[in-house]
């Protein structure tokens, strides 16, 4: 991992269309194929994203803080 005191340097990652979808600190020497690898890990992170994203999880997600919210609310009232 680059640490403050390195050469590494800010880049864009660009999709398919020319589009900035990220930004690495990467050696100043890094060549098309660096940036190309980076690409496809931005990209699988999407398609990973896009799938866990779906209503049922965010359905999941809502119940449980929900559940969260009725803890504190009674811990809060000294129902424990």
């Amino acid at each position: 991992m680059a640490g403050p005191d390195d050469d590494h340097v800010p880049r864009a990652i660009l999709g398919d269309g020319g589009e900035v979808i990220a930004v690495a600190h990467v050696s100043p020497d890094a060549g098309p194929e660096v940036f190309e690898h980076l690409r496809q890990v931005v990209e699988a992170a999407r398609r990973l994203h896009a799938e866990t994203d779906a209503p049922e999880r965010q359905a999941r997600y809502e119940r449980g803080q929900a559940r969260i919210r009725a803890i504190r609310e009674r811990a809060r009232r000294g129902g424990g």
